[in-house]
């Protein structure tokens, strides 16, 4: 990649990263699965969604705390 894209990337992410929102929108698919897995009375769909949300979120949080920090 060449230089100015790696600065629109940056720029780009802190400008993603830069409120709350992120991780809010992080846990939407994260609500929506839970939803679909009560609604369809799945356990084991429940239980993927604990674990994978965990991750999913953690993930985008990661992201926010890294970019605040630098």
């Amino acid at each position: 990649m060449t230089g100015h894209r790696l600065v629109f990337l940056a720029v780009e992410s802190r400008k993603r990263y830069g409120a709350l929102v992120s991780v809010a929108g992080a846990t939407l698919p994260v609500a929506a699965f839970f939803l679909l897995a009560v609604y369809g009375r799945n356990p084991l769909l429940g239980a993927a969604v604990i674990v994978l949300g965990i991750g999913h979120i953690g993930i985008h949080w990661m992201h926010r705390k890294e970019l605040t920090v630098n």
